[in-house]
């Protein structure tokens, strides 16, 4: 059964390496529509190092079986 509204991680596009310590670096995604509904928006909850970041609010269309382009949800100092 497929889910009207069912969207995924597709992808973590950045970091992709070890980063130096202290560098700052943007974390980007992309975002896979796994449903059968188009997506206009999106609450996009994140972690890292097990602290909970600024959630990302995502607008824009995501068609049913599409992959979105790059989005930066944020970024981190090492």
């Amino acid at each position: 059964m497929q889910l009207a509204i069912d969207l995924t991680l597709a992808e973590i596009t950045s970091p992709q390496d070890v980063v130096t310590a202290g560098d700052s670096v943007d974390v980007k995604i992309k975002l896979y529509n796994s449903g059968s509904s188009a997506l206009s928006s999106a609450t996009i909850n994140w972690e890292l190092d097990g602290v909970q970041q600024t959630p990302y609010q995502w607008t824009g269309s995501l068609s049913p079986r599409a992959t979105s382009n790059e989005i930066t949800i944020g970024s981190y100092r090492s």
